[in-house]
């Protein structure tokens, strides 16, 4: 019995049955049928329970007692009718407990095969009704509790409402649960009792008070009105939740409920009164937070709970850290003021000193713990403030602990709301009532109440605005801007005193407050000496913010350092003054000392160290500043100044009253010389002046210049060089930021014996004037800097030329011609000199000024100078003369090519014929690698461009205009000019008849001229050649092959990419757009555009899409074809590397620059830079380019190449190139890592339709127009018309269409599309008869074929068996190619009608789209696409063509192509029935022939759907049902 009887539950679980929709008869089951349940007698249910109920006493051990009574087996006789009454009584008691153990497991079929027995044994249907509502009215939207509820009869129950559920077998909505709650509240009463029930027995509570507070709210929201009835309902419930020793879940229910009653309805101020008081007396101390977040829904929405309930009040303070709770609860951004408005008051009101209700004894720690933690209000703040005002009004004078405690909560709330704690002062003055003349009642109010709150207002309010003074005259924020200074320095008294004692008790109090911070840091810098002499002998003083306190005194110094120097006879300065100025100084530098010590504040010790500096020189002015400024300084232990302590003695003996002239100068010697020698000793010493240098004012610049002159003349310690090498740079910044400042004559202002230590003139000069004197100092520093540079600086100063250009910029000009030849004379040999004087006047400046013109022009000067001084010495100068020249040519031509006619002017007069450096370069032999020019084309050169000189000083451009043209005439000659010989017996001298170009060159010359411009291009790589950079490229424009030129640039090329990774220097600036802006008549134009220079990156791209579409018409077969350097492995490994350094060239930028270039010459093709990229991805496949082109690195490393940023930079054509190139190189590359990037970079490149569509429309140009048979006649009218028998027209596609194709349908059955996908509809439908066609006219070339085969195979038989020794299975019988070609038609077809159906019918939005390309292991990937597009095609219905997806069906070879047909017609019936009505026929006949002819189920499955799909639109227009 117990097999079969599991074999029935076995099927029963396995059919999975709904609830059925009417009580049938039989015996009452949950799991069997009533039919069932019949056969199975009580011994088999019971053993099935057993079973069951077994698996949940290992569930819940609290099942287990049962097991030896209501599921023992003597339970199987227990009969209720024959029991007593108190046995049932009993029996009913122990089901209620079972059943309620079993609400937690209702869903399990353990739980159900238990309820099975207690329903066939127990009838607990009929006579525990009660009880099961109890458990399981929580599972009302289950099937499991209709199946329960059909086995109850309802009649004359409360439940009667849910027979319909019994009929119907449909689960009850929660909205209709609610609404018949709403109607009958007897049902909402009984989910309530239950859930308290739970919550007392500890059985299921959590469950059932979940859903009973669920429920509730739910009530409460949808109840039209909430009236007394449904509150005196909900009330008990939320009281037993709040009382003491509910549970947990219970306490919770009760809190939203009552939270939801509040923001529903008004309650009476005694039920919030209670209702509060029971949440917080009755609350254990963890629920500290859920007790506070219910009080403030009551606060906010029931405003008659304030103000808080004392005894509320009394239980809530007994919480541990309510203000921390109270912050956490402002960090959710709940609202907290309304609460707060309620609480704070009536605490600060009632508040003893002593409490035994608050743990520390008293509201104080709660009360400035919420002040300090929580944001308040001025609405709270205000009554808050009264209420503290209010209790010190009845305090007795005796009781000093409370009124202690008062001042302390109002000090806290006046730093958190001042302006409404003012308020609340006025306020309560002004109630004590109107003034009935000078003695009425009302002003003698006032004055009591005033005077009794004085000593609290002055406790409570010290250091706030709105303290008083002691004499109550005024308040603390008038007082301390009085016009009186008196009044001034009693309010800052008063201000220290408070703050003083503040701090001995909370210095956190009041440490930050922004008004005493403001007030005396506004009177340091008070006008009137004794107040800011007060305010800096406060003690309160160090309490200030130290970056505040700094700059106040730092100003302070400053304003009266110029009332102490002021010369005699300034305007209201006498000379009580300067002595009070000098005090005050003296006094701030004291309060500097102790304020900002090293070993307290070393941040400060810098910006000290300068302010100090400006000090350290005695002078009579000065007093005693200068010794005091000379002892804070030495113990500041800053690098510069370490040198310092070993003068202090002398000069603290110094009386400055009788200080001589002598005296001063020994002793301001004595000052620098300690200074000096601290920078000879020390390297820290040497970075610190630096920094003082590039920051401090005039006065401390002069201290510290002074130094660095003794220093670098004296050379001390025989340090010179290394203090002029850290330093230099230094000076340059501070000598140009007093550019074109007249100077003092150098003349008796140095002592030249003692190491130019200042004179007795220097020091009154700088008394006087010191900007002249600081000028001429820094002069003198500077030159002394750079004689004392060592000769290794040479190479640092030969690879940055700014220190130069700055040196030659500065005015005025002869000033410095010391200085620039001293420079110059550290460079040696030669040429480095020569390199380093190229960087200044051939580089284009970013501004063309009169000072950048200049400096071209001297420096073209100096170089004429030097070269000519070289040029007149022996032999071996006289080479390096000619090797600089050359090698310097490149700048000489952009240098021929300024927009300024005098930088022009000054390179023809150097490069003219007859001076010394041009005679012995003109002499000077070839090198062999073409690094330099021979003597004789360089003189042919100079030359030319001297013969034209005239065109060059009239046009920027002519220079290399001339160069260029040269270089295309030169062109046709071929490599027949590069075998001419340049030297020995076969060279010819130039002739008129074989000059070239308009220089009017020798074939020979022309072509050691480009070879050496080429050859220099390499080097020219750095900022300051920038100019000559693109000068070169320029001329070079018409030099040779494009690979040539690219051979050229590449190494130019791949010293700028990694400068243009990140911020590059103004080379790309130059480079980019400096010659392009030349062509202006006015020349007064900037260089660089405005946009370049603030965007760098973009002008270093712009830069190398400049060079790459400099060298036109570039392409990778030009490198191929080009002869390659001997020393490479051979010219295919020498291109292959090369193109792939070119590739790595390519930037984003760089391209969106080229594209840009193209797009502003009105150009719809590509640039040169972007056609050279798209070598490596275009392809024969489709008609694109020449097969698959280039090498497996060449084609690797563009594939990496194709980013979606690339892309995106790339115009629309160029976009579609790429993608095609990688979509044909991912399925027919030969390498596996190469087909494998080009699948990625697809991946992540978008999908633009427009890129595949001439691929489709390629395949859909093979369908030719339907041929259809006369319409057949409609039997019944309104029935749409039959559909006509369609007529395929067969037409096989070539391979490429077909292959074309088949790629862009792989391509959008897994990739995301971003354009509107329905418009491919109507092509995709073409496709369709395409295919259709190429299917039928293939099957019957297949049948053909067959035939052929079969005949040649009989044939073969017969004469096998007619010719002796003749073996038949030799004979070989060409295998058909028609199967094969009908298999790839009908995978293009079954993956067309794919795509098809995703547009008809898209997936759920919670279908996955796949991430990854793999066309090859799983073709069908469509289906689970998730489209972007979703939906759109239905839109369409005018470019869905039914015929075509009815010919696909029809003549599908196979059953997955068919499949797919039927299943889009059955999306296009349910959605477009009106297209699919004029084809019903045929479609009924396809899907019952599917039906019919397939085995497997998926088939069957598909046609039925397209069956019932079809079969409504059938019958809507009037078809019989049998004909379907």
């Amino acid at each position: 019995m117990a097999s079969v009887l599991q074999q029935q539950l076995n099927n029963a679980r396995q059919a999975v049955r709904a609830p059925t929709s009417a009580v049938p008869r039989g015996k009452p089951s949950l799991i069997f049928s009533p039919q069932e349940a019949s056969d199975l007698d009580v011994r088999s249910i019971h053993e099935l329970a057993l079973k069951g109920f077994r698996e949940l006493c290992e569930l819940d051990g609290r099942f287990q007692p049962f097991l030896s009574t209501l599921f023992a087996a003597a339970a199987t006789e227990i009969d209720r009718d024959a029991q007593t009454l108190e046995q049932n009584r009993k029996l009913d008691a122990s089901l209620a407990a079972v059943l309620s153990l079993m609400a937690d497991h209702f869903l399990l079929p353990a739980a159900l095969e238990a309820l099975e027995f207690l329903v066939r044994r127990f009838s607990v249907q009929q006579h525990n009704q009660e009880a099961l509502m109890r458990a399981f009215l929580v599972y009302h939207e289950t099937p499991e509790f209709v199946r329960l509820v059909q086995t109850m009869p309802l009649v004359g129950t409360m439940w009667v409402w849910l027979q319909p559920m019994q009929k119907s077998g449909a689960p009850m909505p929660r909205n209709t649960l609610v609404q018949r709650c709403v109607k009958d509240q007897a049902v909402l009463r009984f989910v309530g009792d239950a859930a308290r029930l739970a919550a007392a027995a500890g059985e299921c509570a959590r469950l059932q008070v979940s859903f009973y507070q669920v429920l509730a709210c739910e009530v409460l929201r949808a109840a039209p009105r909430i009236d007394e009835g449904l509150v005196e309902l909900l009330l008990p419930h939320v009281r037993a939740g709040l009382s003491k020793g509910a549970g947990q879940e219970l306490r919770l229910a009760a809190h939203v409920m009552l939270g939801h009653l509040a923001a529903l309805t008004t309650l009476s101020t005694p039920v919030l009164s209670e209702c509060a008081e029971l949440a917080v007396k009755n609350a254990p101390p963890e629920t500290a937070p859920d007790v506070l977040l219910l009080l403030a829904a009551l606060c906010l929405h029931q405003p008659q709970l304030s103000p808080f309930p004392d005894k509320a009040l009394k239980h809530l303070v007994k919480f541990d850290d309510v203000a921390g709770e109270l912050a956490a609860l402002v960090a959710l951004r709940v609202q907290l003021q309304p609460l707060l408005a309620a609480l704070l008051p009536p605490l600060a009101e009632a508040h003893p000193a002593v409490s035994s209700h608050a743990p520390s004894g008293t509201y104080e720690p709660l009360l400035i713990g919420v002040l300090q933690q929580v944001p308040i209000d001025a609405a709270v703040a205000q009554p808050m403030a009264s209420a503290i005002l209010s209790a010190a009004l009845r305090e007795e004078e005796s009781d000093s602990a409370r009124s202690a405690s008062l001042a302390r909560i109002l000090r806290c709330l006046s730093r958190k709301q001042a302006d409404a704690v003012d308020a609340a002062i006025n306020a309560l003055l002004a109630d004590a009532g109107p003034a009935s003349g000078a003695g009425g009642e009302g002003q003698g109010a006032r004055a009591q109440r005033s005077a009794k709150l004085l000593p609290l207002l002055r406790a409570g309010l010290a250091g706030a605005a709105s303290a008083p003074l002691p004499d109550n005259s005024t308040t603390l924020a008038l007082a301390v801007d009085a016009a009186s200074p008196q009044t001034r320095v009693l309010a800052i008294r008063e201000l220290d005193r408070a703050i003083t004692d503040a701090a001995s008790s909370n210095a956190a109090d009041i440490a930050d407050d922004t008004f005493l911070t403001q007030a005396l840091l506004r009177r340091l810098g008070d006008d009137d000496v004794e107040v800011a002499s007060v305010t800096l002998g406060l003690s309160s003083i160090s309490r200030l913010p130290p970056a505040a306190l700094f700059d106040a005194l730092v100003k302070l110094i400053h304003k009266s350092s110029a009332v102490m120097v002021s010369p005699p006879g300034t305007l209201g300065v006498d000379k009580s003054d300067r002595k009070q100025a000098r005090g005050l100084v003296r006094k701030a530098i004291k309060v500097l000392e102790a304020q900002f010590s090293p070993s307290t504040r070393p941040a400060y010790c810098d910006r000290a160290a300068s302010l100090l500096l400006e000090f350290l020189l005695p002078s009579a002015a000065a007093g005693k500043v200068p010794a005091t400024a000379l002892r804070v300084a030495s113990g500041l232990q800053h690098p510069f100044l370490l040198g310092l302590k070993q003068v202090v003695e002398a000069e603290t003996a110094l009386k400055p009253a009788t200080l001589t002239g002598e005296q001063r100068t020994v002793s301001a010697c004595r000052i620098v010389s300690a200074l000096a020698q601290q920078l000879s000793s020390d390297a820290a010493g040497r970075d610190a002046a630096a920094q003082l240098l590039e920051g401090c004012r005039s006065q401390a610049q002069l201290v510290v210049v002074l130094a660095v002159l003794h220093a670098c003349a004296a050379d001390l310690s025989g340090a010179g060089a290394s203090v002029a090498t850290a330093l230099l740079p230094s000076l340059l910044t501070a000598c140009q930021r007093h550019d074109a400042q007249p100077a003092l004559p150098a003349d008796g202002l140095f002592n030249a014996a003692g190491g130019m230590l200042p004179t007795e003139a220097l020091l009154t000069a700088a008394d006087s004037d010191l900007p002249q004197a600081l000028a001429a100092v820094q002069r003198a520093a500077l030159l002394a800097a750079v004689q004392a540079l060592p000769a290794t600086t040479a190479a640092t100063l030969q690879s940055d030329g700014r220190a130069f250009q700055r040196l030659a910029a500065m005015q005025p000009a002869e000033a410095f011609e010391q200085h620039l030849d001293a420079m110059l004379g550290k460079l040696a040999p030669l040429q480095p000199a020569m390199q380093f004087l190229a960087a200044a006047f051939g580089g284009v400046p970013l501004h063309r000024t009169a000072a950048a013109t200049s400096l071209q022009v001297r420096s073209l000067q100096l170089l004429e100078r030097h070269l000519d001084a070289a040029a007149k010495q022996p032999a071996a100068k006289k080479a390096a003369t000619a090797a600089a020249l050359a090698v310097v040519l490149p700048h000489l031509l952009a240098a021929l090519s300024s927009l300024a006619v005098e930088v022009r002017s000054a390179a023809l007069d150097l490069l003219a014929p007859g001076r010394p450096a041009v005679t012995v370069a003109a002499k000077a032999p070839a090198g062999e690698d073409g690094s330099s020019l021979s003597g004789v084309h360089f003189a042919q050169l100079l030359a030319a461009l001297t013969d034209s000189q005239e065109a060059v000083r009239a046009d920027p451009q002519a220079a290399t205009a001339l160069v260029a043209d040269t270089f295309q005439a030169a062109a046709p000659l071929g490599d027949a000019v590069r075998d001419t010989p340049s030297k020995g017996k076969g060279r010819k001298k130039p002739t008129e008849q074989t000059a070239v170009g308009p220089l009017a060159l020798a074939p020979d010359a022309v072509a050691a001229v480009g070879e050496f411009l080429a050859c220099r291009l390499a080097h020219l790589h750095m900022s300051q050649d920038a100019a000559a950079a693109r000068t070169v490229l320029r001329a070079l424009q018409g030099w040779h092959t494009p690979g040539a030129r690219l051979l050229a640039a590449l190494p130019l090329l791949k010293q700028l990419a990694p400068s243009s990774a990140s911020a590059p220097e103004p080379f790309f600036d130059i480079l980019a757009v400096g010659q392009d802006n030349a062509a202006s008549p006015s020349g007064d134009q900037a260089l660089v555009q405005d946009a370049a220079l603030a965007a760098p990156h973009a002008a270093s791209a712009s830069a190398i899409a400049q060079v790459l579409d400099g060298i036109t018409s570039f392409s990778f077969s030009d490198l191929a074809t080009r002869q390659m350097a001997a020393q490479h492995t051979g010219p295919g490994a020498q291109r292959q590397a090369l193109s792939c350094d070119l590739l790595s060239l390519y930037t984003v930028e760089a391209v969106t620059q080229a594209q840009h270039a193209g797009s502003t010459n009105g150009g719809s093709h590509s640039s040169g830079a972007v056609k050279g990229l798209l070598d490596p991805f275009v392809s024969v496949g489709w008609g694109l380019g020449h097969g698959l082109p280039g090498t497996q690195p060449e084609r690797l490393t563009a594939r990496r190449l194709a980013t979606p940023q690339l892309h995106a930079a790339l115009s629309f054509s160029d976009q579609r190139r790429m993608f095609l190139g990688l979509l044909w190189g991912s399925m027919a590359d030969t390498d596996e890592e190469a087909r494998s990037a080009a699948r990625e970079a697809i991946k992540a490149l978008p999908l633009k339709l427009r890129y595949i569509q001439a691929m489709l429309e390629d395949l859909a140009d093979f369908a030719e127009p339907q041929q259809l048979e006369a319409p057949r006649t409609a039997k019944k009218r309104g029935r749409g018309a039959a559909a006509p028998a369609v007529t395929i027209v067969a037409q096989i596609p070539n391979n490429i269409a077909l292959d074309a194709a088949v790629a862009a349908l792989e391509l959008l059955e897994w990739k995301r599309v971003a354009d509107d996908r329905s418009t491919l509809v109507a092509l995709l439908c073409r496709c369709l008869w395409a295919l259709a066609g190429a299917i039928t006219a293939a099957s019957k070339v297949a049948a053909s074929e067959a035939a052929a085969a079969a005949a040649a195979a009989a044939d073969s038989d017969s004469e096998g068996a007619s010719t002796p020794g003749l073996d038949s299975d030799a004979v070989e019988v060409p295998a058909p190619e028609s199967p094969a070609r009908i298999g790839s038609l009908s995978y293009a077809l079954r993956i067309c009608l794919s795509v098809l159906h995703g547009i008809a019918a898209p997936p759920s939005p919670a279908v996955a789209a796949p991430d990854s390309m793999d066309v090859e292991a799983s073709p069908n990937v469509g289906a689970a696409v998730e489209w972007a597009a979703e939906g759109a095609g239905l839109e369409a219905e005018a470019s869905w063509d039914v015929a075509a997806v009815v010919a696909a069906a029809r003549v599908a070879p196979d059953t997955d192509a068919r499949r797919h047909a039927l299943r889009l017609l059955a999306d296009l019936a349910h959605y477009q029935p009106a297209a699919a009505l004029e084809h019903v026929m045929e479609v009924i006949k396809l899907a019952g022939d599917a039906v019919a002819t397939h085995s497997d189920e998926v088939s069957s499955a598909v046609a039925t759907e397209a069956l019932l799909a079809v079969l409504p639109a059938w019958l809507a227009a009037g078809g019989a049902p049998a004909e379907g």
